[in-house]
């Protein structure tokens, strides 16, 4: 198997694992490889997956710390305030895709 689909599997772990969402493969976006640190030259893999909210089971995890987190649902401006790069980045490289699509208002 390629790194990607090794990648792809961690990610579908991941998301019951931290999350509660049971997910397949077809709903797992990959949005790159990312330079996150210019003095350890590392990298990160940036993903997406879609839910449904109402699809949402018990978290699978064990960690102490994963366990005192909890699902939290907002909006694209309210993320963007966390000052989170990583989400910032999935965020922008998901908007400017082709399966994207963005609805304007105007007054």
């Amino acid at each position: 198997s390629s790194d990607l689909d090794n990648l792809t599997q961690l990610v579908i772990d991941e998301v019951i694992e931290e999350a509660g969402f049971t997910v397949s493969a077809d709903q797992v976006k990959g949005y790159g490889k990312v330079f996150c640190s210019s003095q350890m030259n590392q990298y990160v893999n940036l993903f997406a997956v879609e839910v449904d909210k109402l699809t949402q089971t018990e978290r699978t995890t064990t960690d102490p710390m994963e366990q005192k987190s909890s699902v939290v649902w907002m909006t694209i401006p309210e993320a963007l305030k966390l000052e989170d790069w990583k989400a910032a980045t999935i965020i922008s490289k998901r908007l400017v895709s082709n399966d994207s699509y963005a609805v304007i208002k105007t007054t």
